[in-house]
């Protein structure tokens, strides 16, 4: 996602929103997934810049959607949806205010609190 051309992420830790969270792998088996997310600024074609987010999501094997929503408070809020085996969802908007990144694995065995910050 990051390597797609058109938007400038957030390079400082504290703003890339990663966390280890607690899971069930079934009723009783827990589990860790993780998530992590980024900001950009806005950038000027953002329906280009989501058109090419799809094309490389597809590339790298995902099974992805794409989606335009008007929100009163933000615009037109375009986004491209990637989903996969070990990583559940990869999602990219952009609207008149920021590019906001987002990842999300699935529940896999392991506990947050042995992770690795990063």
């Amino acid at each position: 996602m990051k390597e797609v051309a058109g938007a400038t992420w957030d390079t400082d830790d504290d703003s890339n929103g990663f966390s280890a969270n607690d899971c069930y792998l079934d009723s009783e088996t827990k589990g860790v997934l993780f998530q992590w997310s980024s900001t950009g600024p806005e950038i000027s074609d953002g329906a280009n810049y989501i058109k090419h987010v799809a094309a490389a999501l597809v590339d790298a094997g995902y099974s992805t959607t794409t989606r335009t929503t008007t929100l009163e408070r933000y615009g037109t809020s375009r986004q491209a949806v990637g989903r996969g085996d070990v990583v559940s969802a990869v999602s990219v908007a952009s609207n008149e205010k920021a590019v906001i990144a987002s990842v999300e694995t699935i529940c896999v065995p392991g506990s947050p609190e042995d992770s690795p910050d990063r």
